[in-house]
């Protein structure tokens, strides 16, 4: 499999369950837009942390995605 076709299966897979994480709240009559916020702050942490610190993308990305959920129970 190529590197684009796994990086475009991986972006689908993302926003397949951030479509869900949207759906199932507001199919129960509740619109909770907030894991937009929290996809944006994981995601400029993880594109930070690649191109100006230069680590590699995989560990950007799993840090950026525990930065994201990590300032989660600051706001509950």
């Amino acid at each position: 499999m190529s590197g684009y076709l796994t990086g475009l299966i991986v972006l689908l897979a993302l926003n397949t369950i951030a479509a869900y994480g949207v759906y199932l709240p507001m199919a129960a009559g509740q619109l909770n837009l907030g894991i937009a916020g929290f996809m944006a702050i994981g995601a400029y942490a993880s594109a930070y942390l690649t191109n100006m610190c230069g680590w590699p993308a995989l560990a950007a990305i799993a840090a950026g995605g525990g930065f994201g959920t990590g300032h989660l129970r600051d706001f509950a």
